[in-house]
């Protein structure tokens, strides 16, 4: 049973601050608090690491066990923010021209294979700026039919009137379209790859100093490194750079874990100039000491659900052999069906649901695996998952003695 865990937390392409980050966290640990009618206190937001870090700490209890967790959010967001503040014309033109790079390597391709909903999700900016542009030439050829032009000095008339008309639709509901960011999202994507944002290599090494600090300093018996969407990438990227920089890290005693949720690592290592990220979660996957483990939602269409992101194949079940070790756990058993159908058309909602409180309980919780007592390896392979843990009556099942149903699957370390 653990008593102290230490959590680092590594969120996708996102501009939310610390403060948005702690705030949301607040309002989540309350539907957690209901759902597992457990006691909880937030303590108050820190800021040890300047722009690269925040940190708060929960106390959670029952009449059974107590834990103590430090919850450390690992900062990007002021690069997200200066890719976003940007001047319109720059973002478009580099967003275009690395978003179709994507095309042109054969990565986009690559995905359809993987994942076809993810493929799709791929194309999403382009197949709603084609919406905006046949709008935009729509209106272009009325404007001109209404000047009472025909022949050759409407059409001089109608293209550069469609232009004007596509850019001004892309100023007025591009952002709120997400299609100005998803180019953002691209192009952070393609200079990732190439290692071309020397900001991004070095917000990666203090993460992984400050990741060697806290395992050496034994502070908890449990670290878990959590990376969702994008994070998921960047987490193992940094768990690598850890090993590079002290390869006894994980092994002086407190269990190192990393759970990668709602991953898109496909979306860079699908692509052929992606060597050295694939090079590092190969590092991952072959350290020993290091649990590592993937959850996969049928749900969530902006992921590669049933597809290996080291072994770069599809898969047809859970307990893949090597890691990540694959389990899938649908959104819809997370929620009652009155809050999935609220959300199962907000794909975005529904992709950050698996760093979210359920309002159900279920076999996987983010916050109950984070703030309750169970240790990592031993609930991420139970046949129940943490309800194997917990009886339906609310009674806890935790004697590190007492038999559970769980059978740890065959070629499974």
């Amino acid at each position: 049973m653990i008593r102290s865990r230490h959590v680092f937390y590594l969120g996708g392409y996102d501009p939310i601050d610390a403060a948005a980050q702690y705030r949301r966290f607040s309002g989540q640990l309350k539907i957690f608090t209901r759902t597992w009618d457990v006691a909880t206190e937030l303590g108050e937001l820190e800021t040890p690491g300047a722009t690269s870090c925040a940190r708060w700490r929960i106390s959670s209890s029952t009449s059974h066990w107590e834990v103590d967790t430090v919850f450390d959010v690992m900062l990007w967001d002021d690069l997200v923010r200066k890719d976003l503040s940007r001047p319109f014309f720059t973002r478009i033109l580099k967003g275009s021209m690395h978003y179709f790079d994507f095309i042109v390597s054969g990565a986009s391709q690559r995905y359809f294979a993987a994942n076809w909903r993810y493929g799709f999700y791929y194309l999403y900016p382009m197949l709603l700026s084609a919406v905006l542009a046949g709008c935009a030439g729509f209106i272009g050829c009325k404007l001109a039919a209404w000047s009472g032009l025909a022949g050759f000095r409407a059409v001089v008339v109608e293209f550069p009137l469609g232009i004007l008309m596509f850019v001004g639709l892309l100023r007025l509901v591009g952002e709120r379209l997400r299609i100005l960011s998803l180019l953002d999202l691209w192009s952070f994507t393609h200079d990732y790859i190439r290692g071309s944002r020397p900001d991004l290599e070095e917000r990666l090494d203090q993460f992984a100093n400050l990741l060697i600090e806290h395992a050496r300093g034994r502070t908890a018996e449990e670290i878990i490194i959590v990376g969702h969407s994008l994070g998921a990438m960047l987490a193992v990227d940094v768990v690598s750079r850890a090993l590079g920089l002290d390869p006894d890290f994980a092994s002086v005693g407190t269990s190192v874990c990393v759970l990668t949720v709602g991953a898109t690592i496909p979306k860079v290592v699908l692509h052929q100039k992606a060597g050295q990220r694939r090079g590092a979660i190969a590092v991952v996957a072959a350290e020993a000491a290091i649990a590592w483990w993937e959850i996969h939602s049928i749900e969530d269409c902006i992921s590669f659900y049933k597809f290996h992101p080291v072994e770069l194949r599809r898969i047809d079940r859970e307990w893949s052999r090597s890691k990540p070790h694959i389990r899938k756990f649908p959104l819809r058993r997370m929620l009652r069906p009155a809050t999935y159908n609220r959300y199962r058309f907000h794909f975005l909602r529904l992709h950050y649901q698996i760093v979210m409180a359920n309002d159900a309980r279920s076999k996987y919780d983010f916050f109950l695996a984070l703030c309750g007592p169970i240790e990592f390896v031993r609930w991420i392979i139970a046949t129940g998952g943490l309800l194997d843990f917990v009886a339906p009556d609310g009674t806890w099942r935790l004697a590190d003695d007492e038999p559970f149903p769980a059978q740890q699957p065959q070629g499974v370390a």
